[in-house]
């Protein structure tokens, strides 16, 4: 629920003082650099989170489908797997094997990523 919300919260501009506070948080944002990434590409992240340490390694989970694909963040960077297609969605966790609001970092982001009818990315 906190995923939906942190992507819907930039849509919502006001609410009454009379509704009650909703049990959900919004994650840092997360941002890719302005050049349009695509699959096998590296591209740097952008994030702002106090939670953790710096030696912390973290990891971009692209979520696509029913799978997921963690790789590791090196220096700001990630490289987009190579099998991505269609709209993906990206968080950034401390764990390598689980995304959920435990280990959520920041996002989500959306990627999407065009392809033709043989599989390949439209650029």
């Amino acid at each position: 629920m906190n995923q939906v919300y942190t992507l819907a919260a930039s849509f919502i501009t006001s609410c009454p003082s009379t509704n009650p506070a909703l049990p959900v948080k919004a994650f840092p944002s997360l941002t890719f650099a302005p050049s349009g990434p695509t699959p096998g590409s590296s591209i740097a992240l952008s994030f702002n989170s106090t939670d953790i340490s710096s030696d912390t390694p973290l990891y971009a989970a692209f979520f696509t489908g029913l799978s997921q694909e963690f790789v590791l963040i090196t220096d700001g960077n990630v490289t987009i797997p190579n099998d991505l297609r269609g709209q993906v969605y990206v968080v950034v966790s401390n764990n390598e094997t689980m995304a959920n609001d435990d280990t959520i970092v920041a996002g989500p982001a959306i990627l999407e990523f065009e392809f033709d009818a043989a599989g390949k990315v439209v650029a």
